[in-house]
C-alpha cells in the first residue's frame, strides 16, 4: 500500500507499527519510520505544536523513545511506533 500523503511530505500507512531498532530520539524515529521525510520537517511540526507522543504534547525534538510501543500523532493522524 503506497504512503499518503500529507502536508509538506508528512507521510503515513493506516494501521502499521514501525519497528526502531535502538533508543533515538523523536525526530530520529519520526524520519527512519518515514513519518517526516527529513529533520527538518520533524522540527517544523514539532515547533508548530502538533505532534503529540502518547497523549502528551512534544516541545522538543530531543525527547528519546524509551524501549515500549508509543503512539505519534501528528495533527490527526496516529502511527505507533516500537522502540
Amino acid at each position: 500500500m503506497p504512503n499518503k500523503k500529507m502536508g509538506r511530505g508528512l507521510a503515513f500507512q493506516s494501521k502499521v507499527c514501525y519497528n526502531i531498532h535502538m533508543s533515538k530520539s523523536i525526530s530520529k524515529a519520526m524520519v527512519e519510520a518515514e513519518i517526516a521525510v527529513s529533520m527538518a520537517e520533524t522540527r517544523r511540526v514539532i515547533q508548530a505544536g502538533i505532534v503529540r507522543l502518547d497523549g502528551q504534547k512534544v516541545s522538543d525534538g530531543s525527547v528519546v523513545l524509551e524501549k515500549g510501543l508509543h503512539t505519534i500523532t501528528i495533527g490527526k493522524k496516529s502511527v505507533e511506533i516500537s522502540a
